[in-house]
């Protein structure tokens, strides 16, 4: 799943067919091979490089593709294998990436939150969860974005969606509660420490996506 969509967020990038178009090496253009294309152990067993060409793979496709497995074990052990697993590490990983482009971009994509919030539905749906209280989180914490957003110039308009998805997911308002706690806390921390390292300063934006992604994972994941 985590390899599939970032060769999907790569290629829409470029306006490229994600579906149909075999992967190729960007640097030699030579069509892979299903050998190395396997997640994680083809990087480890390429050591990081195109094995026609040699040039080096990109580190971030791995560590999402590891940290992918991960959640997904944490996932599984939890809930066993079924239809709601599958569902919720698919949901994990789009949130995950959800943090990783905004961090890699800067902007959260409307595309990412709709495919997002179509999961969610289906989950909904399926198991008969409350709509309607998740209509009221998805609007309470979506208002308090937009409010910040428009007067504070602290977030930005992608912030405000992506939180009206989050709170969506959300399911009553303790967790809404640790949502954002978790969020701006993780935040404030790795801030000063970027700022201690002298990686930014006090003036320096800073992708709130990745910390609405860590806090809703975590939340997902101890539910």
């Amino acid at each position: 799943m985590a390899s599939f969509y970032h060769l999907y967020f790569y290629r829409r990038q470029r306006d490229e067919d994600f579906i149909l178009k075999r992967s190729f090496c960007e640097s030699c253009n030579k069509t892979l091979k299903f050998y190395d294309l396997i997640p994680i152990f083809s990087y480890v067993f390429n050591r990081g490089r195109c094995r026609y060409c040699g040039a080096k793979i990109g580190l971030d496709k791995f560590v999402l593709e590891i940290l992918s497995g991960i959640l997904a074990v944490f996932v599984v052990n939890k809930s066993g294998v079924s239809i709601y697993s599958w569902l919720l590490i698919l949901e994990i990983v789009v949130i995950l990436f959800i943090g990783y482009i905004d961090y890699a971009t800067t902007y959260i994509y409307n595309v990412d939150l709709l495919i997002l919030f179509v999961i969610e539905i289906i989950l909904k749906i399926y198991f008969r969860d409350s709509i309607y209280l998740s209509i009221l989180d998805s609007f309470i914490l979506g208002a308090f974005f937009i409010i910040l957003y428009k007067f504070s110039g602290m977030m930005g308009l992608g912030d405000a969606m992506y939180a009206l998805v989050c709170g969506f997911i959300l399911r009553d308002f303790f967790e809404l509660f640790l949502f954002f706690n978790i969020s701006f806390i993780s935040c404030a921390i790795i801030s000063l420490v970027l700022i201690i390292l002298k990686k930014k300063n006090l003036k320096s934006s800073i992708s709130f996506g990745p910390y609405m992604s860590f806090s809703l994972i975590l939340l997902l994941i101890l539910r």
